[in-house]
């Protein structure tokens, strides 16, 4: 977990130096996320755990900014990965929303071959929102090779 921690620490800082969250919140949740993927026991959405914590990573930076239990879309969604239908104990609590993300994201590309729903709740909507994100996350794991 050590070196997924090390690793969210410096793309974050790669992705958004000032674009942040309290620096205690920005903390907990790329702990949680680093914490989520390695435990989880599921096939890389990305091909390797790297690649997972690094969409976490984008995903929570867009959505949250980073932060433990923002509200939004109305009160509907909470959290760093403004997750719905969800209690929101569970996804203000980086780690147990990491790992929910996570099962959700693979029931949708089991669904829909992609992260849409993950995105707009309809598969096939916000495909532009979700290439970028990934393409984001790639270009953070390139950086990180070098």
């Amino acid at each position: 977990m050590t070196a997924l921690l090390t690793l969210l620490l410096a793309a974050s800082l790669a992705l958004a130096p000032h674009d942040r969250g309290p620096a205690d919140e920005v903390q907990a949740v790329l702990a949680g996320i680093a914490t989520a993927v390695d435990a989880d026991t599921g096939e890389p959405l990305t091909g390797t755990r790297e690649g997972d914590a690094l969409l976490l990573l984008v995903w929570s930076h867009h959505e949250s900014r980073w932060r433990v239990c923002p509200g939004g879309d109305g009160g509907k969604a909470w959290g760093p990965l403004q997750l719905q239908h969800t209690p929101r104990a569970l996804v203000c609590a980086p780690a147990e929303a990491a790992r929910i993300w996570l099962a959700m994201a693979r029931a949708a590309v089991a669904t829909c071959g992609d992260l849409t729903p993950i995105a707009s709740g309809v598969c096939g909507r916000a495909r532009g929102l979700v290439v970028r994100r990934m393409r984001e996350a790639e270009g953070l794991q390139r950086r990180s090779e070098r």
